[in-house]
């Protein structure tokens, strides 16, 4: 899996991939244990999507492998 980058909010190294409720069934989503902020739920049911929406920034751009 790719390396995640910190929190936007807070700069922390502290986060996890976890699933959480999205409309009626559990997403994955990368989560910052500092803050609480979540990314928006990925709609793949891959840890590697919501790594890759986390990852995504401002003026920064990846290819999906």
């Amino acid at each position: 899996m790719d390396k995640m980058l910190e929190c936007p909010h807070c700069a922390s190294a502290d986060l996890e991939v976890m699933g959480i409720e999205y409309v009626d069934r559990p997403a994955p989503a990368v989560h910052c244990k500092e803050r609480g902020a979540f990314d928006p739920p990925s709609h793949a049911d891959n840890p590697k999507h919501a790594v890759y929406a986390w990852n995504q920034r401002m003026g920064r751009m990846s290819l999906v492998k």
